[in-house]
């Protein structure tokens, strides 16, 4: 009997191995059999990670502090995950309001951590749950792909800056070429265009950049119209909506 040098197998005498083709050498010592090693560990997939909550059972008091932190708070609304298209507002007493509807809202804890959002009826789509983050900054919807995020607040700019948008008239790019609109920065905040009217302010971004914010536009809710320096042309957060100066 002979042993393979590769594989270790016992076999009658021959020119090659009968199981992995090696040639036989005859009066080997049988090749010990190769060591078995630990299956190897795959790292686990970070969005199936447990996610780490406190051990506290949260109390209806719990509750009680987080929605009162979000009474008032306005959030904008991104339909397909991305592009701003309206806004909606947790006013006080469980008061829903936003751009399609009112409704009623109310809120709970999922586990332990989860703070979420019930609002009755959105744009006549029945029942959303939102589910925040833990800064109360963001949230996620029930109904796939739908976002939010707190609405931001700017400083407001200085009255000479609002005297000078004052009055002015502006061309409106929907698909940043082409004008298909204008809309108007009138007296004392209040705001015309080729759709709708509503109201304007003004506040700074950062140290220096003017940006107006508009409640409404073509029912699309809040705007935020970024000027360049010289006040000439803006662009807007909607994707690739633009404007430049008319008239003033």
């Amino acid at each position: 009997m002979v042993f393979c040098t590769e594989c270790g197998l016992e076999q009658s005498v021959g020119n090659f191995c009968a199981r992995c083709g090696t040639p036989l050498l005859q009066n080997l010592p049988q090749k010990s059999v190769v060591e078995e090693t630990h299956a190897f560990a795959f790292a686990v997939p970070v969005d199936t990670v447990p996610i780490k909550t406190s051990s506290k059972v949260p109390t209806d008091e719990d509750v009680r502090d987080i929605t009162r932190a979000l009474e008032g708070s306005t959030y904008d609304w991104m339909h397909d995950g991305e592009n701003v298209n309206g806004w909606i507002k947790l006013e006080h007493d469980g008061i829903f309001t936003c751009s399609w509807n009112k409704s009623r809202w109310s809120a709970r804890i999922d586990g332990n951590s989860t703070f979420i959002v019930v609002v009755e009826n959105i744009g006549g789509c029945g029942v959303h749950e939102l589910r925040m983050n833990p800064e109360l900054t963001a949230f996620t919807c029930s109904h796939s792909g739908q976002r939010g995020r707190l609405r931001k607040s700017f400083p407001p700019a200085p009255s000479s800056v609002v005297a000078e948008l004052e009055g002015t008239e502006w061309e409106w790019l929907h698909n940043g070429r082409t004008v298909n609109g204008w809309i108007k920065l009138e007296l004392g905040g209040r705001f015309t265009c080729s759709w709708n009217k509503s109201t304007w302010s003004a506040g700074i971004e950062g140290n220096s950049t003017v940006v107006v914010v508009v409640e409404n536009i073509g029912g699309c809710g809040v705007h935020e119209l970024k000027m360049n320096p010289e006040m000439t042309e803006f662009t807007c957060e909607h994707s690739g909506q633009r404007g430049r100066l008319k008239q003033k």
